[in-house]
């Protein structure tokens, strides 16, 4: 909800704090799309690679959703 608003930064920052936390354990996939889909309509590259780096090191791998977002990133920054 923080994404959609455009308040990327907290977004980024609590879910770092889930991760660091007592709730690491129960950040999922959908923890991490948010912050994927603000990256992919701003065209930020650096903030959906710094989300999949945190994606991965949580052991997670990016769903059919995330690759999409993903590729709609890099065609905007093509244009």
């Amino acid at each position: 909800l923080m994404c959609a608003h455009g308040d990327v930064a907290r977004a980024q920052a609590l879910l770092t704090d889930m991760l660091q936390g007592s709730c690491a354990d129960r950040v999922r996939l959908r923890s991490f799309s948010p912050l994927i889909a603000a990256a992919a309509d701003r065209a930020d590259a650096p903030l959906a690679a710094s989300t999949c780096e945190q994606m991965r090191a949580a052991g997670l791998a990016p769903g059919d959703a995330e690759f999409i977002m993903l590729a709609r990133l890099h065609a905007r920054r093509a244009d």
